[in-house]
This record gives structure tokens, C-alpha cells and sequence, in this order.
């Protein structure tokens, strides 16, 4: 559930609030993170006993950013998913500004992937 329903976020909006009682949302539902659920899942395999070897995670929810303290916190190896909008580059990687034709759009920042003498 988005934190703008949730009546116990800081995040609520009156409106959303006032539609959950319409829905027929009960009362105790509230906003959790969205990688709860699946911790919830692993903590629960584990009290059984089921061996967690790997968390693997993909890059949908729009990208949102992951906090990875559960898996950690778990001390448990992870791998996730990124989608194409993102770049690496090496640390000491700068941006630079690219000279104005002086017509037209600006050109866009760059970042170079080596660093030259």
C-alpha cells in the first residue's frame, strides 16, 4: 500500500485516507517497504530451517531505490538487477561540460570513462 494511504504515514493524504474505508481496506494494512514482503518470506523459510544460499532481486518497482540492509543484515549473499538508465564509472571520473555550438540545445554532461593524463 502506497504510504499516501496509509493513515499512519507522514506521507498521507487526506483524500486516499477517506477512500480506504470505501475500498474496504481494513484498518490494520499500512504502507511496508517494498522489499518487506520478500524478507517476510525469508525470515519465515528460515525458522523452518530452508537454507537461503542466494537473495536475487530484478530492477522493476520503477527503479526504487534497494536498500540492501535486509539481505545483510541476514548476512546473506545477494545479486541486484539494474535497469539500462544507469551508468558506472570509475571513481575519480569527473563530469565535463561540452562546449555550446551557441545554437540549438546544450550539449549534455558527460562523464568520461578514463581519465587522461
Amino acid at each position: 500500500m502506497p504510504a499516501g494511504r496509509d493513515p499512519a504515514s507522514p506521507e498521507a493524504h487526506a483524500a486516499d485516507v477517506a477512500r480506504r474505508g470505501r475500498c474496504g481496506i481494513p484498518a490494520q494494512a499500512g504502507h511496508v517497504e517494498k522489499c518487506q514482503p520478500a524478507l517476510d518470506v525469508i525470515n519465515g523459510a528460515r525458522s523452518w530451517g530452508v537454507d537461503v544460499p542466494l537473495i536475487v532481486a530484478d530492477a522493476g518497482h520503477d527503479d526504487a531505490a534497494r536498500d540492501p540492509r535486509g539481505p545483510e543484515e541476514r548476512d546473506l549473499p545477494y545479486t541486484v538487477g539494474i535497469s539500462g538508465r544507469h551508468g558506472a564509472h570509475p571513481g575519480d571520473a569527473r563530469p565535463v561540460q561540452p562546449d555550446s555550438a551557441g545554437t540549438g540545445r546544450p550539449p549534455n554532461i558527460r562523464t568520461p570513462t578514463s581519465r587522461r593524463p
